[in-house]
């Protein structure tokens, strides 16, 4: 009896072993596809910006891949495109090979082509008055379209569309104004910016000084004036011109008055304001007296920068 049992055993060893495949062989039953290709990758692309594929299929043992774009072929399963312009569409085009069979499989990707923001810049005012109302057009190369937005001077603003009103007042210096474009479909943006000098005066231009000058001795006067930035001033007196806020005058020979003009010119915008000072001439008592009679005729005007 033991000896039956062990050769019965034996025999249902062999018949399980017998349908098995030889080790590196391959059965039919496991080859198969290219099944349910798939190709991944964005809807839409944009101009100048890459964009990256990837094919897939079920298949066995394997599958050979074949992607193309743009008008170019690639024996892979994955691929970056950058579209140089601007069209309506683009395909992607992926075919899927057994390595066995030679079968194939093909799927399409229709692609959106966008565009933008490309080329965004500020246009308006080259300065801001005070308390004067300005407008600014943001625009960029966008497609289908851009929605805007701004700040200005860090904080945002309220405002529709692409244009911006913007009214400064004098406590502000500089005016910082940010566009920021964003492409309604991809969300891609883009930014321009514009520093701008917020202008005032000049106004309220004086020259302050004594309004008298001793003959042979020197007296200073300076120039002020309102005036945002700030302002270049010109001095003339006697056919005389010199650039300075601050000007020493003497006189070395009589005369009953002088008349100082001065002209403030605004660093940007080249407004300017004139004003002007009538001096009356005295003698100095510790000069010594001068006899010439032509010397009251003749006029000897001095001004020095300080």
């Amino acid at each position: 009896n033991v000896q039956r049992r062990s050769v019965f055993i034996h025999i249902i060893i062999i018949c399980f072993c017998l349908p098995g495949l030889d080790v590196g062989s391959t059965s039919t039953s496991n080859i198969y596809g290219p099944l349910d290709i798939t190709l991944w990758g964005p809807d839409m692309v944009t101009v100048a910006i890459p964009a990256s594929f990837f094919c897939f299929s079920q298949c066995s043992p394997a599958c050979l891949y074949s992607i193309t774009a743009d008008g170019r072929s690639a024996d892979t399963d994955e691929i970056t495109i950058i579209i140089r312009e601007r069209l309506n569409i683009t395909t992607v085009t992926c075919t899927a090979k057994n390595n066995i069979t030679g079968h194939t499989s093909t799927t399409h990707k229709t692609l959106q082509v966008l565009q933008g923001p490309e080329n965004v810049s500020i246009s308006g005012p080259a300065y801001l008055p005070v308390d004067r109302s300005q407008r600014f057009l943001c625009s960029a190369v966008c497609w289908p379209s851009c929605n805007y937005s701004w700040t200005s001077n860090g904080l945002p603003r309220s405002t529709s569309g692409n244009q911006l009103v913007v009214t400064p007042s004098a406590a502000v210096a500089i005016e910082t104004l940010v566009c920021k474009a964003t492409n309604s479909k991809s969300g891609i943006f883009a930014s321009a910016v514009r520093k701008l000098f917020v202008t005032d005066g000049p106004l309220y231009t004086i020259i302050r000084g004594p309004d008298r000058i001793q003959l042979h001795s020197s007296t200073m006067f300076e120039c002020l004036s309102r005036c945002k930035p700030s302002c270049n001033y010109t001095w003339t007196a006697e056919n005389q011109t010199h650039h300075s806020k601050i000007i020493d005058v003497s006189v070395e020979s009589w005369r009953e008055s002088l008349t100082l003009t001065c002209t403030a010119t605004n660093i940007i915008t080249n407004s300017t304001e004139v004003t002007q000072k009538t001096l009356s001439v005295t003698e100095n008592t510790a000069a010594p007296l001068r006899m010439n009679l032509m010397s009251a005729f003749v006029i000897a005007l001095s001004l020095h920068f300080t």
